[in-house]
């Protein structure tokens, strides 16, 4: 018989990247959609290929570690930091789209610090949209989100994950 060692804890995957293709039409309409039920929205665009989609649906090249703005009037702001973002989630048509870090699960605190708690909690739950496709929640183990610890509470909890077109599922978000 071989031993082997054995943790109690679960513990955090590797950063996966997802095939091209069925994955990227997924995403594109998911974004199609996403910006359909909201015109005239100030989109704040989290970084990653996902949430990526929605800044090339709303017609610019997103920069794809960075957080990018589009604005009702299709002015673009590219790799905008915290305090700037901070200043444009308080427009009451602000919203934030984040994408799911592929392997990982994590929606904040990942190379994304600029999206502070401040932020957060000027835009509000209501106003996050997330988003990942079919694939990406599908590798996820355990099938949950996470956000660093110091983010707003207000995000943890079974949160609405926009999937594919006209699919969605809901995950518990917790502070990691």
């Amino acid at each position: 018989m071989l031993r082997a060692l054995r943790s109690a804890e679960v513990l955090q995957g590797a950063k996966r990247i997802t095939r091209a293709g069925s994955s990227a039409a997924e995403a594109r309409a998911i974004a199609r959609e996403l910006v359909a039920a909201s015109p005239g929205a100030t989109w704040i665009v989290g970084p990653g290929a996902t949430a990526g989609a929605v800044a090339e649906e709303l017609g610019f090249v997103p920069t794809l570690r960075g957080v990018d703005v589009r604005h009702p009037s299709g002015d673009i702001e590219l790799d905008v930091t915290e305090q700037r973002l901070a200043e444009v989630a308080r427009s009451s048509t602000a919203r934030l789209v984040l994408g799911v870090v592929g392997g990982q699960g994590f929606l904040l605190g990942r190379g994304n610090q600029q999206l502070s708690p401040r932020v957060i909690d000027s835009l509000g739950a209501e106003r996050v949209d997330i988003v990942a496709t079919n694939e990406k929640v599908a590798g996820l183990f355990p099938a949950e989100l996470f956000v660093d610890a110091e983010q707003p509470v207000s995000l943890l909890g079974y949160r609405r994950v926009r999937i594919g077109a006209r699919h969605s599922t809901v995950m518990k978000v917790r502070a990691a």
